[in-house]
Formats: C-alpha cells, sequence, structure tokens
C-alpha cells in the first residue's frame, strides 16, 4: 500500500478546536494573529484545516497512482502526482453515454455489434450498407472465351448467366435439297455467394464446326459451357440426315432458370438428278 506522510492534526473525536461557528466568526481568521499570544484552540482549528485537505489530497494522489506520497518539500513531484492522478481518475470515472445516460462515447467500426454506447464510424456504416439485401452492382464481367473469374473487391453476390455453344446444321450433297439445323445450346442462371471463393474456371463452349460443302454430313456438336461445377449448360447437337432431330443441350445447377436448347429442326428433300 502507497504511503501518505501527510497526515491530519487534531481529528481525533473532543480535539481541541473551535467550533465551524465559532472559527467563522473569529477576528483574526481574516487578518491573522498580529499581537499578543493566540489561543492554542484558534491555533489547532486553522492547523487541522490546513492538514485535512492536504492528507485528502496526498492520499488521493497515493491511491490513484500506487506511489508514495513524501513531506520532502518538493512541490513540482507532488503537482505532478497530483496532474496525474487526476487524469486516470477523470478516465475511469466518467461513464460511457448510452440512451438515458450522459457520458462519454465511444467510436467502434465493429458490424457485428449490439451495443448501446458505442457510435458508428464510416467504416462501420460502409459495411453495413454494403451488406444490405438490395446490394448494388459492382462489376459485370462477361466471358467470350475459357478463363478464371475473380470476384471483384468487395462482392458478395454473383449472378452468373451460362449459355451452351448450338451445334451446327448438317450439310447436303449437291444431289439435295433441304437442310436439318443443329440444335441449340441449353441456357442457365444461378446467383451464388462470392464470398465462399476466390476464383471459378469458366469453360465456354464453341459452336459447332460445320460440314464439308456438297457433302451429305451431319452437322457438329457444340461445346458446353461451365462456370466451374456451379453450372453446366450443355451445348446442342449437330443436325441430323436422316435419323431423326438433333437433341438440344441440357442444363444443370440453375437456382434462377434453367432452359434446355430447342431441338434442331428441318429435313432433307429427295435428290435431284
Amino acid at each position: 500500500m502507497a504511503k501518505n506522510e501527510f497526515l491530519p492534526f487534531a481529528t481525533a473525536d473532543g480535539a481541541n478546536v473551535l467550533s465551524a461557528e465559532d472559527y467563522q466568526t473569529l477576528r483574526s481568521r481574516s487578518n491573522g494573529f498580529s499581537a499578543g499570544v493566540a489561543r492554542s484552540q484558534e491555533l489547532n482549528t486553522v492547523w487541522r484545516q490546513a492538514s485535512v485537505i492536504a492528507h485528502v489530497v496526498a492520499q488521493f494522489i497515493a491511491d490513484t497512482n500506487n506511489s508514495d506520497v513524501a513531506d520532502d518539500g518538493d512541490l513540482d513531484k507532488l503537482q505532478a502526482g497530483l496532474i496525474q492522478a487526476l487524469s486516470k481518475n477523470v478516465n475511469n470515472t466518467v461513464p460511457a453515454a448510452s440512451l438515458k445516460t450522459a457520458g462519454i462515447t465511444q467510436l467502434s467500426s465493429a458490424t457485428n455489434s449490439d451495443s448501446e454506447t458505442l457510435a458508428a464510424m464510416p467504416k462501420a456504416v460502409k459495411a453495413i450498407v454494403d451488406n444490405l439485401s438490395g446490394g448494388r452492382l459492382l462489376n459485370i464481367q462477361s466471358f467470350t472465351e475459357s478463363g478464371i473469374y475473380t470476384p471483384t473487391p468487395g462482392t458478395r453476390k454473383i449472378r452468373v448467366k451460362c449459355w451452351g455453344a448450338g451445334g451446327s446444321g448438317a450439310r447436303m450433297s449437291k444431289q439435295s435439297r433441304g437442310s436439318v439445323s443443329g440444335a441449340g445450346g441449353a441456357y442457365a442462371e444461378v446467383l451464388l455467394d462470392a464470398t465462399s471463393f476466390s476464383s471459378v474456371s469458366v469453360e465456354v463452349g464453341t459452336g459447332g464446326a460445320a460440314s464439308a460443302d456438297g457433302v451429305s454430313l451431319d452437322g457438329g456438336d457444340g461445346g458446353g459451357s461451365y462456370f466451374g461445377k456451379h453450372v453446366i449448360c450443355g451445348g446442342g447437337k449437330g443436325g441430323l440426315i436422316g435419323k431423326g432431330l438433333a437433341k438440344g443441350g441440357e442444363p444443370a445447377g440453375g437456382n434462377v432458370m434453367m432452359v434446355g436448347g430447342q431441338s434442331g429442326k428441318g429435313e432433307p428433300t429427295l435428290p435431284v438428278f
């Protein structure tokens, strides 16, 4: 325990001091003792008042700073100790403000707090706005060839639109008339949580290869398009000669919309000689 050397004087019960009323009306209290002999009761009252307040202040310094307060005449040290104690006491005793209590309002950048004693900083307000369900459009990324999707910084949700490539039409010989179209690729849309991944592989299907000119040949199949494993859109089959309609691409993974590719149309006619 810190030691306080500034001790009170004449504080015991029945101490030889004036009453508060007598001390207030004492003529010497204003001008001091100027002549004659001062009564011990009067001097004891003066010394007690001075020593008691000195003791209280010194004890406050000792308790708050947890350091000894010496009666060594070092005024600068005593003043520094008092300033330090006052600073600590102010910081520790002013209550935090709330909806019903006046006090200090602390700032916070937390976005998951339900405190009624903290004030949100701009950083916290921005994070809250960014997390609102309505959201805002940060960017649009389009892929015309295979690659890697990386979310734009700050992205939380993405809407992916995926198309499978269509198949090419069947090629007829020069002696035939008519044609058979290739089938369309599938289409799908999916809404994803972009915070669950850092990047996604994107595969863009290419259209079915064309048949050689003047030769009766089925059309080439369209390539499938993929957004990782999240959504798959199959490509449409190439047009068929005399084998029925080409099958449209099949989608998988769409949680907003999924549409299968349209089957091929048309059929060849008899050869012309």
